[in-house]
């Protein structure tokens, strides 16, 4: 709690800048001992609506996130394909995300549009439990490590 009361202000209507990121990870890495941690800090909300490009093309649009309120992480990204395949939604790991162009709003994955094409597709009605996760990261290949 106290690590929050001192992080430093975010002006949360603004874009992250990198100064405002690099000073949050400082306040953090600090707090917990660490000297680094890759990587760069997205809003949801400036991603959500954005292109989503496969390694090999776009397979659709940013629909949604699905969090961990346990670790407050996001373990999926909600992918809107029907411009590309009909209307089902695909969920994406957010290992599976290379990088996002902030300024052409595109998040670019490290899998084929196949394999995103092959995966279940997301009905958001269903439960997201132990057995779908066991399933999905098998499917990607993913090791998901709770702490």
């Amino acid at each position: 709690m106290k690590q929050v009361e001192e992080c430093p202000d975010v002006d949360t209507s603004e874009p992250l800048s990198q100064e405002t990121e690099f000073l949050v990870r400082s306040h953090y890495d600090a707090s917990q001992g660490r000297d680094h941690v890759p990587g760069r800090i997205h809003a949801i909300s400036e991603i959500t609506g954005n292109s989503i490009e496969a390694a090999d093309g776009d397979i659709g649009n940013a629909d949604d996130f699905l969090i961990d309120t346990e670790l407050w992480q996001v373990r999926y990204l909600t992918v809107h394909t029907s411009s590309w395949w009909t209307d089902d939604k695909r969920l994406i790991s957010p290992f599976s995300i290379d990088w996002i162009d902030r300024a052409r709003s595109i998040i670019h994955l490290d899998v084929t549009c196949q394999k995103v094409k092959d995966s279940p597709p997301y009905v958001a009605a269903d439960t997201v439990d132990g057995a779908f996760e066991e399933s999905f990261h098998s499917y990607y290949g993913i090791h998901w490590a709770r702490r």
